[in-house]
């Protein structure tokens, strides 16, 4: 009877268990820069498109300059609570925490430029803007950038159109044509 136990439980151990979520199913869902008095207002909100994504510790939000040079990176530092389907994380520089008496998951400095860039969540998600001439591959495809001609207007956001989906008011996979032109809006 014991040779039966062990057999079922080798052949228990030896099926694999279902993929964990983690991070990876989450967009670039806004990108915000403060008015001219207080430019260093600046956000990133990233959206998880399914349950369980808030895995996030130790994956990095990368940002670049209007020509691709890698102008800062912000690793973040652990998990955030909240894992719901169409759950946001919020990356905040304090003056943006303070304009709208918010407290972010994460802190930023200021390192977005209005003019043109792109920043990236892990290798999973891009967005870029303006006047960006940089890679539009790498490390995760952003197309043609949102608003060439003038880049992100000051105290205003950027944010994902979430229509391209099955669903109009819930953020999907289907809403990332990998074309940051393409998928943002400005925020009303």
């Amino acid at each position: 009877m014991s040779a039966i136990r062990l057999a079922i439980a080798v052949l228990l151990l030896g099926v694999a268990a279902p993929a964990a979520a983690s991070f990876h199913l989450m967009s670039i869902r806004e990108v915000y820069v403060g008015p001219a008095g207080d430019p260093n207002a600046q956000y990133v909100e990233l959206q998880m498109y399914e349950a369980g994504e808030n895995f996030v510790n130790g994956h990095s939000l990368t940002f670049y300059g209007p020509t691709g040079t890698l102008t800062g990176t912000l690793t973040l530092g652990s998990n955030v609570p909240n894992g719901e389907d169409q759950d946001y994380i919020l990356i905040a520089t304090p003056q943006a925490e303070a304009k709208f008496g918010i407290k972010a998951e994460f802190d930023m400095t200021a390192q977005i430029n209005p003019a043109g860039g792109k920043i990236c969540w892990d290798t999973v998600d891009c967005f870029s803007w303006g006047n960006y001439s940089g890679g539009a591959t790498t490390p995760s495809p952003s197309g043609t950038p949102f608003n060439a001609a003038a880049g992100l207007t000051p105290d205003s956001a950027a944010r994902r159109d979430i229509s391209g989906g099955a669903s109009p008011v819930a953020l999907e996979a289907a809403d990332d044509t990998n074309d940051s032109a393409a998928d943002f809006d400005f925020a009303t």
